[in-house]
């Protein structure tokens, strides 16, 4: 009788895990017919788990399989014969299996990070790497989930430490995500899948382990279903988040003022958003460059932005807030030293239109116009015009030099081009890569602003050379 029962306790634990696990991939669509799954196999309970409920279910849900394993080089012979037990379990079940060894210890050396930080991002690396287009499952548990959540809240963290492990995240699914781990290990016991131990995870050298082994026992001895009542906290919280998120991009979208860099934003916008609205933001915008962001940073961002100033973010990113508008700036490398001459015949020639090189990623094109189609132009859109006639030499195409000066049409006076850039509010890197054109040693057309009062077309000009500048 008492073989009946164990027997019935593990049917129940088997149908709960296949179905939780098949209510889990519909509820979140993690999976549709004709779909490839790259399941990352490590040998351990959770992940043989997974790729066998795959392997079994592959027809119903209309799936190929695929299996990949990222050798550590942690557990020396151990982590080999974890490797063989992979392979053998793959060529037993038919699956392709893509397999790569790394010394993990060493590469979390060189990059200054831990054990932990390290194996994961290169276990994710390597998925990416092998998936092609395949979805990636990893078989990550309601346990893990409550761990990742406690762990998260011990070091301190925000509303999306809280949501714990997202069921779906990309291309990659989890479909293990509300099962327990202890459904897991009675689905191998029952159906006779066996799978090795880690021995790491028995050791308490890490985080993780000291929160499985000791701060979740205590926790389930005030709530014995902790696990399904943290899935669930997860489950409302991700809602909230999701919320928010969406509310960040659309007023990220609606206070963006350029949408390339430099990315510029309506500075009053930003600071009339509420403050978790304001800090996603600057989270979504951080991530878009791919710069790292905390509280410490996103706290000092807003500071910047309030009060005005410039903010150095990395070695190559600076945030700007001056005026009513912030922006997002790349350091660019200087530019070598640039003179492209144009010479007097070269302008002769030019029958339509002819584009210059000045420097590589931009160019001058030179539109020779008849000045009848300019006769109802206004002046301002004239800025960018020369009198074709009025040039008797030789151009050059170069950089802005220390004095440069210029006289604009209509100005009564002549200004220096370094304080009309300055008063314009360009960055120093946007005026590094602005170009002059220079005729008899003087400035008669500078990018941005226009050409000079001597070289101007006027009433009695007869043909024009149209300026157009390429990036």
């Amino acid at each position: 009788m008492p073989y009946v029962a164990s027997i019935f306790v593990g049917v129940v634990l088997v149908q709960d895990l296949s179905e939780t696990a098949l209510n889990t991939i519909r509820k979140y669509n993690m999976l549709k017919p004709g779909d490839e799954v790259l399941v990352g196999l490590s040998g351990g309970a959770d992940s043989v788990a997974l790729f066998c409920f795959l392997h079994m279910r592959a027809d119903e849900l209309g799936i190929k399989l695929r299996a990949a394993h990222l050798e550590h080089g942690l557990r020396g012979e151990e982590s080999l014969r974890d490797r063989r037990f992979v392979e053998n379990l793959c060529r037993c079940k038919g699956i392709c299996l893509e397999v790569k060894s790394v010394d993990i210890p060493a590469l979390a050396k060189s990059r200054g990070e831990s054990i932990e930080v390290c194996a994961r991002s290169e276990r994710y690396a390597f998925f990416a790497q092998v998936c092609g287009r395949a979805k990636i499952a990893t078989a990550h548990t309601a346990s893990d989930n409550a761990e990742t959540i406690m762990l998260n809240l011990a070091r301190g963290t925000s509303l999306v430490g809280l949501c714990g492990i997202p069921p779906v995240r990309g291309n990659i699914i989890r479909p293990l995500i509300e099962c327990s781990r202890e459904a897991v290990e009675s689905f191998c016991e029952t159906e006779g899948f066996l799978y090795v131990t880690d021995s790491t995870n028995l050791s308490g050298d890490y985080s993780r382990n000291r929160i499985r082994h000791q701060v979740i026992p205590e926790l389930r001895r005030l709530n014995p279903n902790l696990e399904g009542r943290l899935t669930e906290m997860s489950e409302l919280l991700r809602g909230d988040s999701d919320l928010l998120e969406q509310i960040a991009e659309d007023t990220q979208d609606s206070m963006q003022m350029r949408p390339s860099p430099p990315l510029r934003f309506d500075r009053d916008a930003y600071l009339a958003a509420p403050r978790p609205v304001a800090s996603r933001i600057l989270i979504r915008i951080l991530k878009s460059l791919d710069l790292r962001y905390d509280k410490y940073r996103i706290e000092q961002m807003g500071h910047y932005i309030r009060e005005g100033g410039a903010y150095q973010l990395s070695p190559d990113w600076r945030l700007l807030s001056h005026g009513g508008k912030f922006a997002f700036e790349k350091k660019r490398r200087p530019l070598p030293h640039f003179r492209v001459e144009i010479t007097k015949s070269e302008l002769e020639s030019i029958d339509d239109f002819r584009s210059f090189t000045a420097y590589a990623g931009k160019s001058i094109v030179l539109h020779r116009v008849d000045c009848k189609e300019f006769e109802n132009t206004p002046a301002i859109l004239l800025k960018n015009c020369l009198d074709y006639d009025k040039i008797s030499m030789s151009v050059f195409l170069r950089g802005r030099m220390p004095k440069d000066t210029i006289r604009l049409p209509g100005r009564g006076c002549t200004k220096s081009i370094r304080d009309l850039y300055r008063e314009s509010g360009a960055s120093v890197s946007q005026r590094e890569r602005m170009v002059i054109i220079e005729a008899g040693g003087t400035p008669i057309w500078a990018e941005g602003f226009g050409v000079s009062e001597q070289a101007a077309p006027t009433k009695d000009s007869l043909r024009i050379l149209r300026i157009e500048v390429v990036e």
